[in-house]
């Protein structure tokens, strides 16, 4: 074997752990996406679709300005009134280039006898654009420059209309005063001004670009020019951003379909991650979402532009429980207006009015015309999707109609109520007249017979859509923004129903934010449990989807109403925050954990930390069965990912150990309310839904059949939820309905729990503030623990606030400030959490035993005192020098907390002379000192130089019970230390308020 050759010497530095460094300079490095350069880059781009330059008469302008084609920024009135301000301070600068407004139009629509290519230097050389029709014209940018003017403009009419009314009454005047006169001079100059501010001509300076050279490689240098990069001060807002990925991602769908916009969106979610924005990564990572924004809400134009939807704030707080079936519902309702734009062959819409008045007029051909109905019904729903925009510029109006229809009703939309159907019915009416006024009219807007025809059919599908079929269809208003409003409330009031069915479906709904805080993949409840149907193996993932959501939607006011409120009492609240909700408490709810669960845990962990990124797929049939495993196939943690395969013990084993601590959580309580008679029958619809929705991989033997007569094959079939429990047999084969009087009923217990909710967090939140207070604590240490006196008063406060709201909430219910108001009827106890605090061990009672050089003076006289005498070892020694009808008893406190008592063998100790008569109606003799000691007697020849005021009588109060365990207070700093209590809370609660 050669000798090995020695290694050239190199840059590298050897350390004592044998790897080296790189001691090499350190080079630049240019950043691999240059904002600026790109920006450049893409102005280069654009000057190559430049037609030239002009200026055009806003004003008297016939061409329409379209504004937002390519950037619809909403029009904000601040920047309107801010734009307002700048005019009117420093001119209306409307022929600086920088103000010039950019057009974006073909060629062909330009008058050819006209000279365009002029250089912004002489500004009076800018010719005047025409144009060889009165089209449209779109604008990149301005919006708000050009709404500034015009409403600038109007202001001024205005204002000139209302001063020359006062210029009339002046002339009309017979016999005008000097001031009269003076007023008609500065008038007369003030018209003069207006007049010359509404003479402004609407002159404006515009750029000009070739649309088919800017849109020929896409929509991307049309954007480009649509955005302010120039202007620093309104820079584009989060919203404004999300808007620009959702075009993107439209761009991305026409080119390459669903997967091209996810991509396009996966690459944000990158760089969101790398710019640490928490709030747009939570948005993105909810893919169903992004792209419900991009197919279903973004093409329908302006009317959504500036619905909250679009608001990135929004998005992030509401992101919590429902917003997975939001998401859906709005992709239905989408959907809705696509079958109804159908192009396919349907009735005439004078044919379907006709229907239904016959079967409104009940006759002999009711039954046969309702089935017609039926059919063409489900004739919509297998139509083929149309072009759902032509319903984008009627949307503000149908809005309009639904709020004006709909503002009474106070109940959720699409429910079988007579109320609802009577709104339905008008609003119905009038949506087909605003139909029917725009497309009605023939030839109107240059429209073919065949272009009639089609808007024809989309009124007879909207005609019998909107019609309510019993027991098979009850519609919807179309979805416009009221619409929405309403829905997302209703299923916000139900949000601890859809909370506790996402507990159904996915283990770590609650948990999962300890082991995984940033993660994003469980962040709404709704949305974990459509992802955890779709993670089901064998399953046919979309009609599922579609079923549960049906089921969930129908059940919003029925069965989940039910669950949410079972959710929403006080005990079942208190119950739930036994969950962990932290490292701490899970740690310690684990440590206390049967050591059957932990040994479940163990083996379930075994199992799957070598499973790797190929997951479930690499389980045996055997396994499938264990204890848990369930809830790892349901769950959306991502345990598969390489990365946690590298720390399993950090990554994995404490998720593992968090499913098989909520399966022990969920057996305590779960198995009371899925035996429900409704809510049993709600969760056995959801399972046979999964059951019905399985594919069939397997077939057997049915057990009923024979080999003679032939095989009986059967697919073996069966699902049940994670936590493996199921509901009685009595329950599942129920044939239970909630009646609408049981709806009713729910629905006020329901407002009811809203509202002791509300209550609760305000009492709590009052107790909260108080505690914060530095003063209340029990020394200055920033963890000191709450004070026993204040915490005492806090509890007290809450039980006052708890009947007073009770009080408040009847009252307002029966719309009568002096209804009766019974204490054991009408109070409700609203479980404010007590507040728990150990009395201070340093701090002592003034007359302890303790210290026997204190001295307590109840209510005496001032004085000289006599010198104290020596004890001889004996209680209550009377004095042989003074009377006995002077002598008083001795207070002492026997035990340090005890309550204060006179000795009962001192032979004054009665009644009369009590402590608490001492304190309550004052030293019956003012010249005496009681002492801890034997009582002295004072020299009645001391002068007094004041008069010794009687002291005020204290009021007796209801002592509170003080549990066993904690030493009671005595009598007189107990009443001390709760008036003290007392007055902290009302002055923080006053602040507060």
């Amino acid at each position: 074997m050669p000798p090995r050759k020695k290694s050239e010497p190199s840059n590298a530095e050897t350390t004592h752990s044998g790897f080296s460094l790189d001691t090499r300079p350190i080079q630049a490095k240019m950043p691999e996406n240059d904002p600026a350069a790109e920006a450049q880059r893409l102005n280069q781009e654009v000057e190559t679709a430049r037609i030239g330059n002009g200026y055009i008469n806003i004003l008297d302008l016939e061409n329409p300005l379209i504004f937002g084609t390519y950037n619809d920024r909403p029009e904000k009135m601040s920047e309107i009134n801010k734009m307002m301000t700048s005019f009117e301070r420093h001119g209306i600068q409307s022929m600086d280039e920088k103000n010039a407004l950019v057009i974006i139009i073909e060629r062909s629509r330009l008058s050819g006898n006209q000279s365009l290519d002029v250089p912004w230097t002489d500004i009076n050389a800018l010719p005047h654009v025409r144009f060889l029709d009165t089209a449209g014209l779109t604008l990149a940018s301005g919006q708000h420059r050009v709404a500034a003017l015009r409403k600038l403009m109007q202001t001024h009419t205005d204002e000139l209309v209302v001063q020359l009314k006062r210029l009339e009454r002046l002339q009309n005047i017979d016999n005008p005063s000097p001031a009269q006169q003076e007023e008609h001079r500065d008038l007369r100059e003030h018209i003069a001004e207006l007049k010359g501010a509404t003479q402004i001509k609407g002159k404006w300076g515009v750029k000009l670009y070739d649309a088919d050279i800017l849109l020929a490689s896409g929509k991307h240098l049309a954007r480009h020019l649509s955005r302010n990069q120039s202007l620093h001060v309104y820079t584009e807002t989060e919203g404004e951003v999300l808007v620009s990925l959702l075009r993107d991602m439209v761009d991305a769908n026409e080119r390459d379909g669903q997967a091209g916009a996810i991509s396009v969106l996966q690459k944000e979610i990158k760089g969101s991650e790398k710019e640490k924005n928490t709030r747009n990564s939570k948005i993105l990572h909810n893919t169903s979402l992004m792209l419900c924004l991009m197919e279903d809400i973004l093409p329908l134009g302006p009317h959504y532009r500036k619905r909250k939807e679009l608001t990135v704030r929004w998005l992030h707080q509401a992101m919590n429980v429902s917003m997975g079936m939001y998401t859906r519902w709005m992709s239905r309702q989408a959907d809705v207006l696509r079958l109804l734009a159908s192009q396919d062959e349907f009735p005439k819409y004078q044919d379907t009015c006709n229907m239904i008045e016959v079967i409104a007029a009940g006759g002999k051909d009711a039954e046969t015309t309702h089935a017609r109905v039926v059919e063409l019904r489900a004739q919509i729903l297998a139509s083929e999707p149309g072009d759902f925009t032509i319903f984008s510029k009627f949307l503000p109006a149908i809005d309009n109609e639904a709020i004006k229809h709909f503002a009474k009703f106070k109940g959720a939309l699409g429910t079988w109520d007579p109320h609802y159907e009577t709104c339905l019915a008008q609003y119905r009416t009038s949506v087909l007249n605003l139909f029917k006024a725009a497309w009605k009219t023939k030839n109107k807007g240059g429209r073919t017979a065949d272009e009639l025809v089609w808007l024809d059919r989309v009124m007879a599908r909207m005609n019998l859509w909107l019609v309510p079929l019993a027991e098979i269809h009850m519609p919807l208003p179309l979805m416009t923004g009221s619409v929405m409003d309403n829905v997302w409330e209703s299923l916000e009031a139900v949000s601890e129903g859809f909370l506790e069915t996402s507990r159904w479906f996915e283990p770590l709904i609650d948990t999962h934010h300890i082991h995984t805080p940033y993660g994003h993949t469980l962040d709404d409840s709704t949305e974990a449990l459509f992802r955890s149907v779709e993670r089901q193996p064998g399953l046919q993932v979309s009609a599922a989807v579609n079923d549960i959501f049906m089921i969930l939607w129908d059940a919003r006011t029925t069965s989940l109403l039910q669950l949410h409120n079972k959710m929403s009492t006080g005990p079942m609240q208190v119950k739930m925050q036994g969950r962990p909700h932290d490292k701490k408490t899970f740690t310690y709810q684990w440590s206390i954990a049967p050591v059957s669960l932990k040994q479940s845990a163990l083996a379930l962990y075994n199992v799957v930390k070598p499973l790797g990124p190929q997951g479930i797929s690499k389980l045996e049939p055997s396994d499938l069965k264990m204890n848990g495993m369930a809830g790892i196939v349901s769950t959306g943690w991502e345990w598969q990912r390489p990365s946690a395969q590298k720390n399993a013990t950090r990554e994995i084993q404490p998720s593992v150990n968090a499913i098989m601590l909520e399966s022990h959580f969920a057996d305590q309580y779960r198995p009371a309310i899925i035996n429900n008679a409704i809510i049993g029958k709600f969760r056995t619809q959801l399972q046979n839904v999964m059951i019905s929705r399985q594919i069939v991989t397997q077939l057997s033997l049915n057990p009923g059949g024979s080999r003679s007569g032939g095989l009986g094959l059967a697919a073996q079939k069966s699902w049940n939820f994670w936590d493996g429990l199921s509901v009685t047999a009595a329950v599942s084969q129920s044939d239970a309905e909630m009646s609408l009087e049981r709806q009713t009923a729910e629905v006020k217990k329901q407002e009811r729990l809203a509202s002791d909710r509300v209550d609760r967090d305000i009492i709590m939140k009052a107790q909260k503030s108080i505690m914060n207070l530095a003063l209340a604590r029990s020394h200055r240490g920033k963890k000191a623990p709450v004070s026993k006196e204040v915490a005492d008063a806090l509890n007290i406060l809450a039980d006052a606030l708890s009947l007073s709201a009770s009080r408040v909430r009847l009252r307002t219910l029966h719309d009568k400030d002096d209804f009766v108001f019974r204490r054991r009827r009408d109070h409700r106890n609203l479980n404010v959490p007590l507040i728990v605090a150990e009395p201070d061990e340093h701090t002592l009672d003034d007359s302890s035993e303790d210290d026997e050089s204190q001295v307590e003076e109840i209510d005496a006289p001032k004085g000289p005192k006599a010198p104290p005498k020596k004890s001889e070892g004996k209680r209550n020694v009377p004095d042989k020098s003074t009377p006995a009808e002077v002598q008083k008893p001795k207070l002492t406190l026997k035990q340090k907390g005890k309550a204060r008592q006179p000795d009962p063998a001192s032979p004054s100790s009665s009644e009369n002379d009590s402590p608490v008569r001492l304190l309550e109606d004052g030293p019956k003799e003012p010249d005496t000192t009681i002492t801890k000691k034997t009582a002295e007697p004072v020299d009645a020849s001391a002068e007094i130089e004041r008069p010794i005021p009687r002291p005020r009588p204290i009021a007796k109060k209801t002592r509170r019970e003080v549990p066993d365990e904690q030493p009671e207070i005595g009598f007189k700093l107990e009443k001390k230390f709760l008036l003290a209590g007392w007055y902290i809370s009302w002055r923080a609660l006053l602040g507060m308020i």
